[in-house]
């Protein structure tokens, strides 16, 4: 008997767990733009959020999710989140998965900004992204198809259902993959922004090919930007939240702490945090954190020393740093079971957006997402998606000339200067009449015009700009992360942003 074919754009957490509970009963293969090591999954450096210790409720992890979102969360979806994460916890214990442990030899915890309790679980010290992807890599290996390096294009659509995807390879190379089940799990959007904790292949294209097939978005203009990044020389790095909850402080050049008069100090929501920093940088001072009163750095946060020590910091002084686009909120509209707006197209992580985490993400929240709804949606999977006998052919024209789009470098500066931490409404609509003359909504089959890879990453990166910027100009008023004409208006010095 023929097993039905499930395809998943995306190689991250999501992809994986999804794929775990699946291959018995589909055929699966995961198809992702760069390598399977390129993720965001791979870089978490918190942990799985679960309130699972005697001293701790399922309930006030909702209500710590609740606040950190502004309210803004579907209480249904967070239920179904904190309430998961026990389950989550026992299999992967029982699987072999090693969490970090403490001296009495029992899962060690930590806090993290805003958070009641100690219930962040970590591995590695600060890898437990990368310690998860390798472990569910060693799952399911033997058991999916894995192809690399094919960057989505086109969903496949006929009669109001999707039937696959168009692909692009490395080497200019269209590809078709048809299937019986589409899920897209292809990450945020934060690598629109030139400073960012993400990897350089996040940049919403799930967010492009769905839109443009007719499915509703959500939510874009919520983006948390992490308040505490650090540049390298070729990218900047993040320094996870769970360094501020062993002791790091934040500081200004006189060496004056930015949160003093805050309730929960430095351990305040990443949105109130970036803001405060924001709002420093703006008047023409530095902020640092500073990490020197951390005893064992070194082997407490063993992948951020290595990221210091190769660009050229030390440990024994204060980091300069600054926010940095992180996760993306908003993203392809689901429903409680992960069902898009278009029949057999599915999505799961990030890119998803079903209010789970309202206006602002509680930190490591977002592991524990990964693992929570993707099992959830095998099983629904498996008893809803039907064998299709047809498969979809999708014919190319000649290769067309690229467009005269502007440079990745500029669209990424404007992002970060325009739809970044402090926006303003005049920027705004400056931005979208700027935006305007490239005509994107017309942009629908881009592999009916055979243009090159290069193209095809360029206009997904334009298309879902314009999208976010057009919920940021919608929502009026300030909301979690969302904070638009709070602080003074910076359309001057936003003059010469749309120049180049």
């Amino acid at each position: 008997m023929d097993k039905r074919k499930m395809l998943i754009i995306g190689a991250g957490l999501s992809a994986y767990q999804l794929a775990k509970y699946s291959y018995d009963a589909f055929d699966v293969t995961i198809v992702t733009k760069g390598s399977a090591s390129q993720c965001n999954s791979m870089r978490a450096q918190g942990g799985i959020a679960a309130a699972i210790h005697s001293n701790d409720h399922p309930d006030l992890h909702l209500n710590d999710t609740l606040k950190a979102g502004s309210y803004y969360n579907d209480v249904n979806q967070v239920n179904t989140l904190v309430k998961g994460a026990k389950d989550i916890m026992d299999t992967l214990v029982l699987e072999g998965f090693q969490f970090d442990k403490n001296s009495s030899g029992a899962l060690s915890s930590g806090f993290e900004g805003a958070h009641q309790k100690k219930r962040i679980f970590r591995a590695g010290g600060d890898q437990t992204g990368k310690y998860l992807i390798e472990f569910y890599q060693s799952l399911i290996e033997d058991h999916i198809s894995l192809i690399e390096n094919h960057l989505a294009v086109d969903l496949i659509a006929k009669n109001g259902e999707v039937k696959g995807v168009i692909t692009i390879d490395q080497y200019d190379q269209y590809h078709v993959f048809n299937a019986d089940v589409v899920i897209l799990a292809t990450g945020g959007y934060g690598g629109i922004y030139d400073r960012h904790s993400n990897d350089e292949t996040t940049t919403g294209d799930g967010i492009s090919l769905a839109y443009r097939a007719g499915a509703e978005v959500l939510d874009l203009e919520f983006v948390q930007f992490h308040p505490t990044l650090f540049k390298g020389k070729n990218r900047y790095h993040l320094i996870s939240e769970a360094v501020r909850g062993e002791g790091a402080c934040l500081i200004d050049e006189r060496g004056t702490k930015i949160l003093a008069e805050h309730p929960m100090k430095d351990l305040a929501p990443r949105d109130i945090v970036s803001q405060e920093i924001t709002s420093v940088l703006e008047k023409g001072s530095q902020v640092y954190l500073d990490i020197t009163k951390i005893p064992n750095f070194k082997e407490r946060f063993p992948s951020i020393y290595e990221s210091l020590i190769q660009e050229g910091y030390s440990i024994h002084k204060p980091v300069s740093v600054e926010p940095g686009a992180h996760f993306s909120m908003g993203g392809v509209r689901v429903d409680e079971n992960g069902m898009t707006s278009i029949k057999d197209l599915y999505a799961v992580g990030e890119v998803s957006a079903h209010r789970l985490h309202g206006a602002n993400r509680l930190a490591s929240n977002s592991l524990l997402e990964t693992l929570v709804f993707p099992k959830r949606l095998a099983l629904y999977l498996d008893n809803v998606i039907r064998l299709k006998k047809d498969s979809v052919a999708a014919p190319l024209s000649d290769r067309k000339k690229i467009s005269d789009y502007p440079s990745l470098g500029c669209i990424k500066e404007k992002n970060r200067l325009i739809l970044g931490v402090l926006r303003n409404q005049t920027s705004l609509l400056n931005y979208k009449q700027w935006l305007d003359q490239y005509e994107l909504d017309n942009l629908v089959n881009l592999s009916a015009r055979n243009v090159s890879r290069k193209q095809i990453e360029k206009e997904h990166i334009l298309i879902v700009s314009h999208l976010v910027l057009n919920h940021c100009i919608r929502r009026k008023e300030s909301l979690g992360a969302h904070v638009i004409n709070k602080y003074q208006d910076r359309s001057q010095n936003l003059k010469g942003v749309l120049s180049c």
